[in-house]
C-alpha cells in the first residue's frame, strides 16, 4: 500500500487545556520536526470524530473538523500514523498575538 503524506492544522491552540494549562505556552516551548501523538477521542461530547493533538508537553489542541472525520477513519482502521510539527505560525487576534500550529501527518 502507498504510504500517504498530509499537512494539517491544529485547532484550538487558544484555549487551556482542562487541567489548567496553557496550549500557547506549551507551544513556545515546542520546535519544529518535534513528534506529536494523535489522541482518538469518540466519546467526545462535541464530535465523535474528534482527535486530540499532543506534545511530550501536554496537549496543543485538536485536529481541525474538517480533517478529523477522515484521519478517524483511518486510526480507527488501525493504521499507523505518525505525525510531527511542521510549521508554528504567529497570528494577530482579538485576544492578542497566537501561535498556531502546522503538522505533517504520514501513514501507510
Amino acid at each position: 500500500m502507498d504510504s500517504k503524506t498530509y499537512t494539517i492544522s491544529v485547532a484550538g491552540e487558544s484555549f487551556d487545556n482542562p487541567d489548567g494549562t496553557s496550549r500557547q505556552k506549551i507551544i513556545k516551548s515546542m520546535r519544529i520536526a518535534d513528534p506529536v501523538t494523535l489522541i482518538r477521542e469518540p466519546d467526545n461530547p462535541y464530535d465523535r470524530n474528534a482527535i486530540a493533538v499532543h506534545h511530550a508537553s501536554g496537549q496543543i489542541g485538536y485536529v481541525s473538523k474538517d480533517n478529523a472525520k477522515w484521519l478517524a477513519e483511518v486510526i480507527d482502521g488501525g493504521r499507523e500514523v505518525r505525525a510531527f510539527v511542521l510549521s508554528m505560525e504567529a497570528a494577530e487576534t482579538e485576544r492578542g498575538p497566537l501561535l498556531g500550529v502546522v503538522l505533517r501527518i504520514f501513514f501507510d
